[in-house]
């Protein structure tokens, strides 16, 4: 009897001390998976701004100079989510960076996202190829030559479409792992403040080239933002529940008509891409829109959209679908009168967008649903 008293004191002892132990870790799990969730619901929302700005509307530049706030606003609305997508990036990649090497991560991502982004993007490639009636007639009086061109166009295609997210984000996270040592110091993000601010600065001055897909150390800022949010998560979570909407809202007001003014600014510049992601007042804008987006509660609706399954096969899909699809309707909406007003312009592109994005969703659902899901990743 004595034993078993002892037993049992011993099994009480053990409880309490498990008991006193756990709820640390079970709410930093918790935490964790709640963030997972809000991030799906950020997924969700950068690739809808991504499709959406892929899926401006061409105006002639005689009926665009009456409706120029109208397409300021349009094009701002595009450019929130590649600066969403690259925090998110390093908010997963937090979890990992210190068991990765350059060349572990590679291999840890060749079959979720290096192989199918060379298949889509070669995919589009041919699609142009077929359709180009030039580029036969070149396959046909010399192979050299075609080869060239095909060259030509992979390099085009990186740099001038949705396609150079990849290498660019695959090279910022290669960044943060070879300097991993110093990940959590401050001077080491300052740094890279710093050259993402050259890059700012750089649309108004053109001292390397301006357009935002060629500047390749300029998103490695906002990766080593998502490592540290999810480094620091209880101290935001608590951040965020201290902040007042009241104060949110006007932030992210303030922050799109200041986005939409320096696009504005900047296109009367001339300035080579006047709508770039990485224009200051959009950096400040898409880093408010991404916590706003944290902030929000009960978002289990949008498990119904399944965005951590179908969002890199939106993305994938989405270029190759659009430049097929949309020449032939702008043609259709200018031969038909749309754009004799403000709200018909605006009416028109949100129509566009809805039925360009379901028709990819679609395509992505039946193809990740198939024995071809491997073609869009994992």
């Amino acid at each position: 009897m004595q034993r078993g008293l002892s037993l049992d004191r011993r099994i009480d002892k053990d409880l309490n001390l498990v008991t006193n132990t756990t709820p640390p870790f079970h709410e930093s799990a918790v935490l964790a998976s709640v963030y997972s969730q809000k991030l799906d619901f950020a997924r969700f929302i950068a690739i809808c701004s991504i499709v959406w700005g892929h899926a401006v509307i061409v105006i002639p530049p005689t009926i665009l100079k009456n409706y120029s706030y109208i397409h300021s606003f349009v094009l701002q609305s595009g450019k929130v989510g590649t600066v969403m997508f690259f925090i998110i990036s390093g908010f997963f990649l937090n979890r990992k960076i210190e068991t990765f090497t350059v060349p572990g991560y590679l291999r840890y991502r060749t079959f979720s996202l290096i192989v199918p982004w060379i298949s889509c993007l070669s995919l589009y490639i041919l699609i142009l190829i077929i359709d180009d009636l030039a580029f036969k007639e070149v396959v046909k009086e010399n192979a050299w030559v075609s080869i060239k061109s095909i060259v030509v166009l992979y390099k085009d295609f990186i740099f001038y479409t949705s396609y150079w997210f990849i290498p660019i984000a695959i090279l910022s996270s290669c960044i943060l792992i070879v300097f991993k040592n110093f990940i959590n110091k401050m001077w080491f993000g300052l740094i890279l403040l710093c050259i993402t601010l050259f890059y700012d600065i750089n649309f108004y001055y053109n001292w390397v080239s301006a357009l935002h897909t060629k500047a390749i150390f300029g998103y490695v800022f906002f990766v080593w933002l998502g490592i540290q949010i999810n480094a620091h998560l209880k101290i935001v979570d608590i951040l965020l529940q201290k902040i007042s909407w009241k104060v949110v809202v006007p932030l992210l007001i303030v922050g799109l008509w200041a986005s939409c003014y320096e696009g504005w600014k900047l296109s009367l510049l001339g300035s080579a891409d006047s709508y770039a992601s990485l224009r200051f007042s959009n950096a400040i804008f898409s880093v408010v829109l991404f916590f706003s987006i944290l902030k929000f509660k009960d978002i289990d609706w949008l498990n119904y959209l399944h965005p951590r399954k179908y969002v890199f096969g939106i993305y994938l899909i989405h270029c190759i679908v659009i430049s097929m699809l949309k020449p032939k309707i702008e043609k259709v909406l200018l031969s038909e009168g749309f754009f004799d007003t403000a709200i018909h312009l605006l009416i028109a592109q949100v129509l566009l967008f809805v039925f360009l994005f379901s028709l990819v969703q679609l395509i992505v659902i039946a193809i990740k649903e198939s024995r071809f899901s491997a073609f869009l990743g994992r």
